[in-house]
Parts: C-alpha cells; sequence; structure tokens
C-alpha cells in the first residue's frame, strides 16, 4: 500500500474458515486434545450457528491421568 509522502507498508491478512469439527480434527491430527469450544473468547457457549470458534486445547502428552 502507498501511504502519503511515499512511504509503502505491506499487510498481509490472512483467516481460515473452520467448522467445529474440522478445527478439532486439524487439531487431534497435531496432537492435540480439545477440551472445550465456545462461541468467541469470553466463555459464550458453543452454538454451531457462531461466527467465531474458541479452543480450548492442550497437547495430548499433558493430558491428566
Amino acid at each position: 500500500m502507498a501511504e502519503a509522502g511515499g512511504a509503502l507498508s505491506v499487510y498481509r491478512n490472512w483467516f481460515q474458515d473452520y467448522s467445529a469439527e474440522r478445527i478439532s480434527a486439524e487439531l487431534e491430527t497435531h496432537g492435540f486434545v480439545v477440551r472445550s469450544l465456545w462461541s468467541d473468547m469470553a466463555g459464550t457457549p458453543f452454538s454451531a450457528d457462531s461466527e467465531w470458534i474458541g479452543v480450548v486445547a492442550q497437547p495430548a502428552a499433558s493430558q491428566p491421568q
């Protein structure tokens, strides 16, 4: 992007859309266990029609026994 005064700035935005099933499978494939899903990062209970997914996950190796 060319800004006033001739300075150039580069902005990179990347968004990926996931369903709850897809993000859970992706994380599990890479060694994580999904502990909970939320509709945001403020603790709203998960709803499939939410625009956002908050995920609580941890490495599978650190699971409580």
